[in-house]
């Protein structure tokens, strides 16, 4: 992501208008410090679901080995039976969104960020210290319906909200923050944080919800903001058309 979003260069669209928007990389920056109220916390918010997303995925197998007992073949079965769960979150969100916009403001896209964080959180903090197998699948099936709003709606954001010559680097820009904060500190944060509970072997559980704690406020306190955003951007493109 980082070598991408450094090195190519947005492509010239022909049938635009008179002007061609300039495509250099001083414009895209321009571009974001003009619109980081919306850009920066949406970001920062995806990064946070993303963080506890692959935190989860990494960590999950042991806490089942761990403090359910049971065999490193059947937890990866187990983990196997959370995925419809997701693949069901791609898909309704997207609708949601859909379903939302139809008020006419256009934002229905970070609404529903907004409404899957907020419907995730307690699933986040929760569901790592479930007391049994079938609690723990059945509360990181409902953290991952609303985790696979990264996956759906972040490039239907770009898409959305960006312009059209900037969407590659925006996307780009996108991935490079979900990547620092969702595979470098994600899995990390959760192993660091279980040290505080040598020897309990619910450390890992602890640790997912410690992180969950962080993540799903946060992105609930993000999303919020970078609704906020839209509508100032959405505003501000409608007085200028």
């Amino acid at each position: 992501a980082l070598l991408f979003f450094l090195t190519v260069r947005e492509p010239l669209r022909s049938g635009g208008p008179a002007t061609i928007e300039d495509t250099a990389f001083s414009a895209f920056l321009r571009y974001l410090s003009a619109k980081w109220r919306f850009y920066l916390p949406f970001y920062l918010g995806s990064a946070l679901l993303v963080m506890y997303a692959y935190a989860n995925l990494a960590w999950l197998p042991t806490l089942l080995v761990r403090a359910h007992g049971a065999d490193p073949a059947t937890a990866g079965y187990l983990i196997g039976l959370t995925l419809p769960a997701a693949m069901f979150g791609i898909f309704f969100f997207p609708w949601l969104s859909t379903r939302l916009d139809r008020a006419g403001e256009g934002t229905g896209i970070v609404k529903a960020f907004l409404i899957a964080s907020i419907a995730g959180a307690p699933f986040l903090i929760l569901a790592p210290l479930a007391g049994t197998t079938t609690t723990l699948l059945l509360g990181v099936s409902g953290g991952m319906i609303c985790l696979a709003t990264t996956g759906s709606l972040g490039p239907l954001a770009m898409q959305a909200f960006g312009p059209s010559r900037m969407r590659a680097r925006l996307m780009a820009l996108s991935l490079l923050c979900t990547s620092m904060l969702g595979f470098a500190i994600g899995p990390t944060a959760v192993g660091l944080l279980s040290t505080q509970w040598q020897g309990d072997p619910m450390s890992l559980g602890r640790g997912l919800s410690v992180l969950g704690m962080v993540a799903g406020p946060g992105a609930i306190l993000c999303f919020a903001l970078a609704l906020r955003g839209t509508r100032q951007m959405l505003t501000a493109n409608n007085a200028i058309g």
